[in-house]
């Protein structure tokens, strides 16, 4: 969440059929929130700044609508989520403090099991 990122398509394989499913909703719902957008003039939106952080702000809402959370409910599966994740994020990206802040919001959305399940998959590895 909130990483300058390489397309999750280059490492579809390497998720479960969950996360493959949560990266085609994902996308959608990416598109589907600067629909609005296009189709009216914003006051909000002026300049190509102004899109990239309407576009960088509906990531989480995305993440957690269309199925984020569910991914850690297995351990098993949530450690292969976990490694096609990094493939897929870098981790100096992920130490910007725009990509922070959007890390804890999916928490948030995801609210504290997300946390646990995530502190008991690096506990296993």
């Amino acid at each position: 969440p909130g990483a300058v990122n390489i397309s999750p398509y280059n490492y579809y394989e390497e998720f479960t059929d969950s996360g493959k499913q949560w990266i085609d909703k994902t996308l959608l719902c990416l598109k589907n929130s600067l629909i609005p957008f296009y189709k009216t003039i914003s006051p909000t939106v002026n300049t190509c700044s102004d899109l990239r952080k309407l576009a960088f702000d509906s990531h989480p809402n995305c993440y957690e609508q269309a199925g984020f959370c569910g991914l850690f409910a297995n351990p098993i599966t949530a450690f292969k989520t976990v490694k096609a994740l990094l493939k897929v994020y870098e981790i100096k990206d992920m130490a910007r403090l725009e990509s922070m802040r959007q890390i804890f919001d999916v928490a948030i959305l995801c609210g504290y099991d997300i946390l646990k399940y995530i502190r008991d998959i690096f506990s296993i590895a």
